[in-house]
């Protein structure tokens, strides 16, 4: 009941400031005395319109009254209409549901695994399995992750030779691991460096 007396009281307050304005005297104390009558009548329309707003846009109080104080202040006939129509026309929306892209997507499996138990090898095996390009590609691989085991003043001349390899799979994953051990010894010695 309290929302409809401040409307009544700002919408009356609203009209006796234009009745003042029209009175054509000409005088700063009639501009003065409309425009504290149409702030006044702007804080009751917004407290009452506080009371009208929908549920979820009433919080924070003091900083949605303070908006609607603005909007009917700043623009008199069209503002609070207009504050309310936005208002009750964002709590009929549409709600579009949006999925994400990814939700559904898949890992997939990697194979190569130095825990695997087969994979366990001399020296000249794994050098003997690297040069033999009839040998399957995941074999291939495989000797060339147990080459992570090998000091690298032994391994690092074989991944040297396998960056020419015809597989692509075979030279960017021999090429990674050289990285990787650059990455580290460079690490070592420079440790302030940071690349």
């Amino acid at each position: 009941m309290i929302k409809f007396l401040l409307a009544t009281l700002g919408l009356v307050l609203e009209i006796t400031a234009i009745a003042t304005i029209s009175l054509k005297n000409g005088s700063d104390g009639i501009l003065f005395l409309c425009l504290f009558q149409h702030a006044l009548a702007s804080l009751l329309l917004a407290l009452s319109g506080w009371h009208f707003m929908p549920e979820k846009f009433r919080h924070p109080r003091r900083p949605v009254t303070l908006l609607l104080f603005n909007v009917a202040f700043f623009i008199p006939l069209l503002g609070l209409p207009g504050a309310y129509a936005a208002a009750m026309l964002s709590m009929y929306r549409r709600h579009d549901r949006v999925l994400p892209p990814f939700a559904h997507l898949v890992l997939p499996e990697f194979v190569l695994s130095l825990r695997e138990p087969e994979i366990k090898f001399s020296q000249g095996g794994i050098k003997s399995r690297l040069a033999h390009t009839s040998i399957p590609t995941q074999r291939r691989l495989q000797s060339l992750l147990a080459l992570q085991g090998i000091p690298a003043r032994v391994s690092s001349p074989l991944l040297q030779d396998m960056l020419g390899d015809a597989s692509d799979d075979i030279r960017l994953v021999a090429y990674g691991l050289l990285d990787s051990r650059e990455k580290k010894s460079r690490h070592r010695f420079m440790p302030n460096l940071s690349i």
